[in-house]
Parts: structure tokens; C-alpha cells; sequence
């Protein structure tokens, strides 16, 4: 015999609580109980406060039975999850499950069954088990009926438990359902009371939002209020720090324009008083002249006019005549000393071992120096027939031209303006041009003579103002040379060496440029000085460049000196002194004209001129060795020479 398993309708799952099988033994207090912990269940999974759930409820039929919230202990049909998978361990489908039996030999009896089943339970699922028992799942709903089963052929048990059902299915009373109502109606009130708490608390919450949006946006609105108040006080901040930066740029300005404009006042405020101070000097010059012209021409009415007038012009005469004879006699004695060295550099030239000392010189420097020399000879031949009344004036033109050589300075106007007045001392048809030309070769040389302090500083201002000079006065170059060969025969370049310390006489050392002073020979230092100024000058005539003035004595001929003195010139300490002076003045304008071919002279001097002079060991080397090597490592040559740039003008205070 088979059982036929019913699933009564029931809900499977609803808000956590699980519907569990049930057993044959069901009655109408195991139902209330269970009903009562559904409550319980219900409210505490409600989303409303647990003081709105409903009170216990008692059954009119059973009073011991109650839906109160505290009940004891839960049945094995509704248990939660976890209680249910602990107890059950069978069914996971927690239906509610009435199995009946179920007989194989009657089929008409299973189709009755069948139809009942169907008018009692509504949205039924048929599902076989591994028993063989049939099941019936139930949807959210169910109503029972009265079952009625007297008619089955069934057995005692089965009886039994029809009877047991009966107790399950029956009919609701009256009482039960209008408390049933009762207790509903009360819940829809609590519940549409409990909605109207929750929707003013919505509102009211809404309300809350709204205001605290508005406060969070006036707050807000507030602070890029206090922003823009701040930005635009920046912007004016920084409007008025711009404004005070231009007033006082302005203010800096003008002040600068102020003492601009005072120092080019004060400028030619200076160059006035300097112009003033010539014209005032050269119309006292002129009223002196004047003066002594009328002094002049009264004293000779007064001569004229008296014998001790003609007795005075008698000793006048007398005076003017020793005087002619010791001019004759100096030039006699110049003549000879020129024939002598110059036939003494001839003669050495052809045949170096006489008299005792060698040459070492250039062939075409020998012949430059010889063609010069003749012409200087010449000049001073012709000189001499002029008469004793031109001999006075000799003396009147030499100091005109030292005193014009001695005020130039370093401007363009002092420069021009002392130049144009050397040349109209030489050009002067009143005196003779071939002795005004000798006596400024001599002024000229006369410079290196004991140099003062500032001679170095007007060098190359004498340089321009000789160069002017020479542009002017054509052949007036050759006589300087011939005075610059007679003091200083580096100029040349030309070495003289004695052969043997007993060639080393008083002729041999004023042979090289010694002097002799109160019958002795000068000292070295002096003589070195001597030779450092007249290269000093040399160099600064040669490097002397003159916009539209052509310079004869120039650049090509400082490349040529330099060229010869290395080929020929032994390293001594004079030698040294006068290459160092010579680089000191024209080294850089010879680096601007041939750049790397100086340098390579320069390497010329460091390989080979030094070595050579520090071989000697001589202790009085070692200033000029230190001086050229301290030339050629700083590389000074690059450096522009102080005062190789006239000035454009004078001020008061180098003027005073």
C-alpha cells in the first residue's frame, strides 16, 4: 500500500521565517502557537517601532492559547534557516506536507482523491519524492474544506488520522472572525497612523533638507561673496604697488636725466674754460710779442741815437760770434762720431772680425741703417754753411718745438692742435725747413731722455702727434730713424758683440748707446731706461693707425722689426728689455692685424729667446724674464693698452 503525499499551500519563505514538514499529530493549539510566533516574527522584522505591535492574542475556543510575542518554544514547523537545517536535515523546500496513503490496485479511488485535492488546494505542484510518495506544494493561499474520507477502505490508522485532520479543517466560528476582523481593523489603523507619523517625519525631515540646502547655499553665495571682495582688494593692491613702482622708476629717471644733463653741462663748462684759458693764453702770447717787438724796435732808435747803443752792439756781436764758433765746433765733433760709427757698422758688416767686434744684423736692416745715415750726414753737411745770424734763432725754434712736444696729451684736439703748430714751425719760410727738421728729430729722441711719470701715460699721444707730423713734412720720418739708430741700435735691429773682454773698451760700450757723463760711462740701469723708452716710442709710432693719415713707419714695418730681431738678436738682458717694450706698445695691434702668425712669433720667443736668457743664470735676468713670461702666460697682448684711445675731450680734473 502506498501513501499519496499532500503539500498543503503555505508560504514557503516570507521575511526570514521558513515553513518546516509537519507531522500527522496537527491540532488547533499547535496551529495558534505558531500563528503567535509568526506575529512575533512579523514585528520583529516590521519596518515600524516595536511599541506599535499589536497585544497577545487569546483564543474564544482554547483560552490557554495565546498569540503572545514570549511563547515558549517554536514548533518543528516554522523554524528559521539555520534551526531548520539543524532539526529537519530533510525536505529543503519547507512546504507543508500531509501525506495520506495511497493505494496502487484502485485507480478510480486515486482519481477521487485527485478531484478532491483539487477543490481544496488552489496553485498545486505534483512532485515525487525517493519514498514514492507524492507531494503537493501549495502557493501563497490555502482553504480547507471538510475532508471527508469515510469511504475509503482504508485501516485503522488511517482513521485515526482523518480524525485528527478534522480538527485542522474545520470551519471558523463567528467570534473568531469578528475578533479576526477586529484585530485587523486595528492593525490598519495602527499601520495608517504609523504611515501618517512617518510621512509628517518625511516632511519635516524634507523640510530640514531644504533649509539646510538653503543655509549650505547662502553660506556658500556668502563666501565667493568675501572671495571677490578679496580678489578685487588684490587687484587693487597690486594696481597701487604698480602705480608707486612707475612713480618711482619716473622719479629714478628724471634723476638720472638730471645728473646727465649736469655732467654735460659741467662738461662744457670745462671745455669752455680750457678753450678760454688758450685764447687767453695765445693773446698773451701775441701782447708779449707785440710788447717786445716795440721794446725791440726803441732799443735800436736808442742805439742808433748813442755810442754806448753801438758799444753794446759791438759785444752783442762778439758773443754772437763765440757763440758760432762753439756751435761749429759741436757739429765738427757730431759729424766725426757719425763717420766713425758709420763707418765702423760698414766695415764690421764686410768683415765682422775687425776691430775686435762682430755685428749680427739683418742684411737689408744694415742697408736701411746705411741709406738713412748718409742722407742724416748729408743734412748735417748743409747745415753748417748757414751764417750766425741763423744759428741765433736755432735756439728760439728748439725750445718753440720741446715746448710743443711736451704739452700733448691724450685727446684728439691736444694731438691735432700741437701737431698742426709743430708743422708750422718746420714750414716757417723764415727759417731754414733742413734745420728746423734736425732739430725736431732731436726733440723727438730727447723724450726717452730721463722719461718722467707721465711719459708712459702721453706715449701714444706722442706717437699721433709724430705720425701728423710726418704726414706733413715729407722726409722727416728718415732723420727721426737716424736719431732712434744713433741712441738705441736695437731700433735697427742690429746686435754688436766683442770678441774677448779685451774688446770691451769705452769705444765698444758708447758704440752700443753708453753715454759719458763727467768722463765716465753711465750705469746700466740708465741705459736700460733709455733703451725701454725709445722702444716704447718706436712701438707706439708703429702701431699708430690714423683714419685717412697713411702711416709710413707702420704695422708692416713692426712685422718686419719683429721678424729680424728674432733671426738675429742673441738673448741679454738689454736685447730683452727692448723686445718686452716693443710688445708692451704695438703687441696688440700686430694680434688684430696677423693674429695667428703673432702668436706664432710669440711661441718663437717662449721655445726659443727665454730658454736662452735663463741659460745664462745671470741673477739681473730675472725682472725682464719675469716680465716677458708674465706678457706671454696672462696673454696680456689681448688687452688694449691704456691710452692707445684719444679721448674725445679733457676733463677739469685731469685738466687741472
Amino acid at each position: 500500500m502506498k501513501f499519496l503525499e499532500l503539500e498543503v499551500p503555505a508560504i514557503k519563505n516570507y521575511k526570514g521565517v521558513v515553513c518546516k514538514e509537519t507531522t500527522t499529530n496537527f491540532c488547533f493549539e499547535s496551529l495558534i502557537t505558531e500563528l503567535n510566533l509568526i506575529e512575533d516574527k512579523l514585528q520583529s522584522t516590521s519596518p515600524y517601532p516595536k511599541e506599535l505591535k499589536l497585544g497577545s492574542f487569546v483564543s474564544p475556543i482554547n483560552p490557554s492559547l495565546s498569540l503572545s510575542p514570549t511563547s515558549p518554544q517554536k514548533p518543528d514547523f516554522f523554524l528559521d534557516g539555520e534551526d531548520k537545517n539543524e532539526r529537519s536535515g530533510g525536505n529543503k523546500s519547507g512546504a507543508f506536507v500531509i501525506r495520506v496513503p495511497f493505494n496502487d490496485d484502485d485507480d478510480e479511488e486515486e482519481e477521487e482523491e485527485e478531484e478532491e485535492k483539487d477543490e481544496v488546494v488552489e496553485g498545486k505542484e505534483k512532485a515525487v519524492d525517493s519514498t514514492g510518495m507524492e507531494l503537493v506544494t501549495t502557493g501563497t493561499r490555502f482553504s480547507c474544506g471538510v475532508l471527508d474520507l469515510s469511504e475509503s477502505e482504508a485501516s485503522d490508522d488511517k482513521s485515526t488520522q482523518s480524525t485528527d485532520d478534522d480538527n485542522l479543517m474545520r470551519k471558523t466560528s463567528l467570534e473568531e472572525g469578528v475578533l479576526y476582523e477586529l484585530e485587523r481593523e486595528n492593525q490598519l489603523n495602527v499601520k495608517e497612523e504609523v504611515r501618517k507619523r512617518v510621512s509628517r517625519l518625511e516632511a519635516d525631515m524634507r523640510g530640514e533638507y531644504a533649509k539646510t540646502a538653503e543655509a549650505i547655499f547662502q553660506i556658500e553665495k556668502r563666501a565667493e561673496f568675501m572671495r571677490e571682495i578679496d580678489r578685487r582688494r588684490d587687484k587693487d593692491f597690486q594696481s597701487k604697488i604698480a602705480e608707486n613702482l612707475d612713480y618711482h622708476l619716473s622719479i629714478v629717471q628724471r634723476n638720472h636725466q638730471r645728473r646727465s644733463q649736469k655732467e654735460e653741462l659741467q662738461i662744457r663748462k670745462d671745455a669752455a674754460i680750457e678753450d678760454a684759458k688758450r685764447k687767453a693764453k695765445d693773446l698773451h702770447d701775441k701782447k708779449i710779442q707785440k710788447e717786445e717787438a716795440v721794446a725791440k724796435a726803441k732799443a735800436e732808435a736808442e742805439l742808433k741815437a748813442k755810442m754806448e747803443a753801438a758799444r753794446k752792439a759791438e759785444e752783442t756781436q762778439k758773443a754772437a760770434l763765440d757763440a758760432e764758433a762753439i756751435k761749429v765746433s759741436k757739429e765738427a765733433e757730431e759729424k766725426e762720431r757719425i763717420n766713425k760709427q758709420k763707418d765702423a757698422s760698414v766695415g764690421v758688416l764686410k768683415n765682422p772680425q775687425t776691430a775686435g767686434v762682430k755685428v749680427k744684423a739683418a742684411e737689408s736692416a744694415i742697408k736701411t741703417e746705411t741709406a738713412i745715415l748718409q742722407k742724416y750726414i748729408k743734412m748735417t753737411e748743409h747745415n753748417s754753411q748757414f751764417s750766425v745770424n741763423i744759428v741765433k734763432e736755432c735756439d728760439n725754434v728748439e725750445r718753440q718745438i720741446s715746448k710743443r712736444l711736451r704739452q700733448v696729451i691724450g685727446t684728439v684736439e691736444s694731438v691735432r692742435g700741437k701737431a698742426n703748430d709743430l708743422v708750422s714751425i718746420i714750414v716757417n719760410p723764415q727759417f731754414p725747413q733742413s734745420l728746423s727738421i734736425m732739430i725736431f728729430a732731436k726733440k723727438v729722441i730727447a723724450l726717452c731722455d730721463n722719461p718722467s711719470g707721465s711719459f708712459e701715460g702721453s706715449i701714444f699721444a706722442y706717437g699721433h702727434a709724430i705720425v701728423l707730423v710726418f704726414s706733413q713734412v715729407p722726409g722727416l720720418m728718415d732723420f727721426v730713424l737716424a736719431e732712434f739708430y744713433k741712441v738705441c741700435i736695437y731700433t735697427v735691429p742690429k746686435y754688436i758683440q766683442a770678441l774677448g773682454s779685451a774688446a770691451k773698451t769705452k769705444d765698444y760700450w758708447m758704440m752700443i748707446g753708453y753715454r759719458e757723463e763727467n768722463d765716465k760711462l753711465e750705469t746700466s740701469e740708465k741705459y736700460l731706461r733709455r733703451i725701454e723708452a725709445c722702444m716704447m716710442l718706436y712701438g707706439a709710432i708703429i702701431q699708430t693707425e690714423i683714419p685717412g693719415v697713411e702711416n709710413l713707419l707702420g704695422l708692416k714695418e713692426g712685422w718686419s722689426w719683429m721678424a729680424r730681431f728674432l733671426n738675429e738678436i742673441p738673448a741679454t738682458a738689454p736685447s730683452a728689455t727692448a723686445l718686452h717694450a716693443f710688445l708692451k706698445m704695438a703687441g696688440f695691434s700686430l694680434l688684430r692685424k696677423y693674429k695667428v702668425q703673432f702668436k706664432k712669433l710669440l711661441n718663437v720667443i717662449t721655445r726659443s729667446f727665454l730658454p736662452a736668457l735663463k741659460a745664462q743664470e745671470n741673477p739681473n735676468h730675472a725682472p725682464i724674464i719675469n716680465k716677458l713670461e708674465l706678457y706671454i702666460g696672462k696673454q696680456l697682448f689681448l688687452k688694449e693698452p691704456e691710452g692707445r684711445r684719444l679721448k674725445t675731450h679733457l676733463s677739469s680734473r685731469e685738466f687741472v
